[in-house]
């Protein structure tokens, strides 16, 4: 017994829309030493709508400010909002974040790891994390974040 080399290739690709179908057709051809064989098939994928059809794009668009407490969270810039200074306690380790799932994972790893850190409240709904000091640590503005104050600069 000896391995034989395996060729295929894509003899044609063919995209055929209809009303509301698009459809993917392909032939594929592979050999086996001299021995070739080939295969065609299609898929059929339904086309969704991505907007209303009486839907027309602003030719230019202008953010309006969301009513309610949290409206003010999404937003099309990034960057700070307003100033403030984050605390700073006498571990090097400064963890600033919030009870939520993915703050309560970098709070688990640390008490594993046996880590001297100071944890810190970021307020979502007073919208901290746009603070001018957390936008350096974090310049996406989700929390958790962490500073080590153990390096220079941290």
């Amino acid at each position: 017994f000896r391995p034989q080399t395996i060729r295929m290739q894509v003899l044609g690709h063919k995209l055929l829309q209809s009303r509301n179908m698009k459809r993917t057709c392909c032939e594929i051809q592979w050999c086996v030493g001299m021995h070739c064989s080939s295969i065609n098939f299609g898929v059929d994928k339904p086309e969704k709508p991505s907007l209303p059809a009486d839907y027309k794009v602003p030719e230019v668009w202008n953010f309006n400010e969301q009513a309610g407490p949290m409206g003010a969270i999404n937003r099309p810039t990034s960057g700070a909002r307003h100033e403030k200074t984050l605390q700073v306690g006498k571990h090097p380790i400064q963890l600033y974040s919030l009870g939520t799932p993915n703050g309560q994972k970098v709070t688990i790893l640390l008490e594993e790891l046996g880590a001297e850190y100071d944890a810190w409240k970021i307020s979502l709904k007073d919208l901290d994390q746009f603070g001018s000091d957390f936008v350096k640590v974090n310049p996406n503005s989700k929390i958790p974040a962490m500073m080590d104050h153990s390096f220079n600069p941290p």
